[in-house]
């Protein structure tokens, strides 16, 4: 039976709208997956191969087949629109886990049927939302303005010594240099050095202030 469907013509020609790719579509309405059944439907969409290995489908002469099995009855569901369900379906797998798993909506809302199918209809609407404004908060922009303009002007840095070449090169330097140049300005603010666990001995024979501790 399915050879018999590929032999006619297609039934319908789809093309998908984001990579313009076209799919042949060839719908078998009653095909046994094992040979004790059950029967199910089958949809098969063909389109051309390129010179790389296809990630979903088999490569027959030049031509991809992909095979889409599904419950859903003819002419109410056309074979256009179960490809539009089910096809990438598994890039998706993810996302629909995220969701059941965030608005646990397998749960009873309601004693009645209908109540119940409202819930899901509205735990899906609320998530449709989240996604819309999540897209609409990553396409913002922002604009950082610098506030130099806005702060004083700062006081002009005092222009540095140049130093030598032999001023660079410290192990040129006499000691006496060295000394004046490392030495400490009269007017630096005065260090307090605190030291920690020495005896009270060892610091009264060095000369140590000793600090009470509580």
């Amino acid at each position: 039976m399915v050879k018999q469907t590929l032999a006619r013509s297609p039934d319908h020609v789809s093309t998908h709208e984001t990579s313009h790719m076209q799919r042949s579509l060839y719908d078998c309405a009653s095909v046994p997956l094992t040979p004790t059944g059950p029967e199910m439907r089958l949809v098969i969409a063909t389109h051309a191969g390129t010179s790389s290995d296809p990630a979903v489908g088999t490569l027959r002469d030049g031509i991809v087949y992909e095979l889409f099995v599904s419950t859903l009855p003819s002419p109410a569901f056309t074979a256009s629109d179960i490809l539009e369900l089910y096809l990438h379906r598994g890039s998706f797998e993810t996302v629909l886990a995220d969701e059941d798993k965030e608005q646990d909506a397998n749960r009873w809302y309601s004693h009645t049927p209908w109540g119940q199918e409202f819930a899901q209809i509205i735990a899906q609407w609320s998530w449709n939302i989240r996604r819309t404004w999540l897209k609409v908060v990553r396409s913002q922009t922002i604009c950082l303005e610098s506030s130099a303009l806005l702060s004083p002007p700062r006081a002009a840095a005092p222009t540095e010594k140049i130093l030598t070449r032999a001023e660079r090169a410290h192990w040129r330097l006499s000691w006496d240099q060295r000394l004046a140049r490392n030495a400490r300005p009269t007017d630096a603010p005065r260090l307090i050095v605190t030291l920690h666990g020495l005896p009270a001995t060892f610091a009264s024979a060095f000369g140590f202030d000793l600090l009470a501790t509580a």
